[in-house]
């Protein structure tokens, strides 16, 4: 579970003027993790390998030697375990309670006139471990890195059994040595246990994350970091630089700044994220040709075809009852209505909402469209519309309201386009721009998964000037 939330918050770490994305966990978002923190330590502490314990006998009237081997953990109760900030830019941690119990073999040399082996077991119960570990989030590469400073641990209690032996007072001279060997046995190995999983295994997935991730159909998402977190008395905070374009190209559109305000409401965390990103999607996708759509007679299963037919009955609306020389030249035809972008796409978040703009060339072709080289006509159209983020099924998701189209002539072969046309033609237009928004959006994106936590979907989204804000508690997926 630690691992969770370190790796959450190391993933945000560069400039504030540079940020496109900051992440902030509060810390109601570190006792969440605190909650559930021993999870990892039942796990890991299973595991220690504990070494050959070997020390020498001093005292009576001869020497000897006392190896401690297959020592080995039998039980294991974790201790809670509280999470703290460490400012300016670190996470503390902190136990206290739980037990171990302990079961190993001892073998013994005592050498007076002659040597004299024994042997016997060994059992331990250790009560109360206290620790102490401070870790600050420093940059490697561009990329997060984990430094564990120094780790104390004390057990408040140790109750150490030497059985077995068949001289009881070879025993004796050695039982105060072993029980304090085994003492700070336990004490340097949890100590090291925990240093080697949240630096070794947290430092190894934080290096092994790629700065450019193919997320779909070539587009990838890249990030960088550059700058530790900043961590306070209620929160740690990062920045990072992210942006998601198509294949190698990149964007180099100005990046506004984001307020640090987050209202009154107790949330876990709290994400900002810049418009900067999706208009550098747009900007990408625009450059490579790859926002267009086609309306012809089997869109939204045939919604528009007899609109788009050259011929139709008297009592019929078609496009042929607007322009003849379609219904002369082209009979029982249909018109394809090719649309791309004349311009890059612009989203706009203020805090009023967030809404998208796009200029649209809009080309009448005699279906298929692809066997036809000249456009019948050419149509501009200016559509706007407006977002309603939201978070549904674990993805960034949405709703669109107040779609606008305005529909002018550019040029026509077949003849100037009434104001009855254009409005119909615009309605077509709104119709399709929701069918293929509300299809985009209900795909969404997918929030990632650290070790199975992310976003509850009652996140309230707030929008500001350049940027949405997510104010949001975690769950368990």
């Amino acid at each position: 579970m630690c691992l969770r939330w370190l790796i959450f918050v190391s993933l945000a770490c560069i400039t504030s003027q540079q940020s496109t994305i900051r992440v902030r966990l509060t810390n109601k978002g570190l006792h969440f993790f605190s909650d559930e923190g021993h999870h990892i330590l039942e796990h890991e502490v299973r595991k220690i390998d504990f070494p050959q314990i070997s020390f020498p006998i001093t005292r009576g009237p001869g020497t000897g030697i006392v190896n401690v081997t297959n020592l080995k953990i039998g039980q294991f109760t974790s201790p809670n375990i509280q999470l703290k900030l460490a400012p300016p830019n670190g996470i503390g941690w902190k136990t206290e309670g739980g037990s171990v119990k302990l079961v190993g073999d001892w073998q013994a040399v005592y050498k007076l006139l002659v040597p004299i082996s024994t042997s016997g077991y060994v059992k331990a119960s250790a009560v109360d471990i206290r620790t102490v570990l401070q870790a600050d989030i420093d940059v490697d590469g561009r990329r997060p890195q984990l430094n564990i400073g120094a780790c104390s641990m004390d057990v408040q209690g140790v109750d150490v059994i030497v059985g077995g032996g068949v001289l009881p007072w070879i025993v004796n001279l050695f039982r105060p040595e072993l029980s304090a060997l085994v003492r700070e046995e336990i004490r340097s190995q949890l100590c090291i246990t925990l240093q080697t999983v949240l630096l070794e295994k947290v430092n190894e997935i934080l290096h092994s994350l790629p700065t450019h991730i193919q997320i779909a159909n070539n587009f990838f998402l890249n990030y960088r970091c550059e700058e530790k977190p900043l961590s306070t008395n209620s929160f740690i905070e990062g920045e990072m630089y992210s942006d998601i374009v198509y294949e190698n190209t990149t964007c180099d559109l100005p990046i506004r700044y984001m307020d640090h305000e987050v209202g009154r409401a107790k949330y876990m965390t709290h994400i900002w994220v810049s418009d900067h990103i999706p208009n550098c999607l747009l900007l990408s996708a625009h450059s490579a040709s790859l926002l267009n759509f086609i309306i012809d007679k089997n869109f939204d299963k045939g919604k528009f075809k007899s609109l788009l037919s050259t011929s139709c009955s008297f009592i019929s609306l078609c496009i042929g009852r607007f322009f003849p020389i379609l219904r002369e030249h082209y009979p029982n035809e249909f018109v394809d209505l090719r649309f791309n972008t004349a311009d890059t796409p612009n989203v706009a978040i203020v805090p009023s909402g967030v809404s998208i703009n796009v200029l649209l060339d809009v080309d009448l072709f005699i279906s298929p469209w692809t066997e036809h080289k000249d456009a019948l006509a050419r149509l501009a159209a200016n559509i706007s519309f407006d977002v309603l983020p939201s978070i549904l099924n674990k993805s960034l998701t949405g709703t669109i309201e107040n779609v606008t189209v305005v529909i002018v002539e550019v040029k026509s072969i077949i003849g100037h386009l009434n104001q009855r046309f254009i409005a119909i033609l615009e309605t077509l237009t709104r119709d399709a721009i929701e069918v293929l928004a509300i299809s985009a959006l209900r795909v969404g994106i997918h929030l990632p998964l650290v070790d199975n936590v992310t976003l509850a979907d009652d996140a309230h989204i707030v929008s500001g000037q350049g940027f949405i804000r997510i104010d949001s508690d975690f769950i368990y997926q």
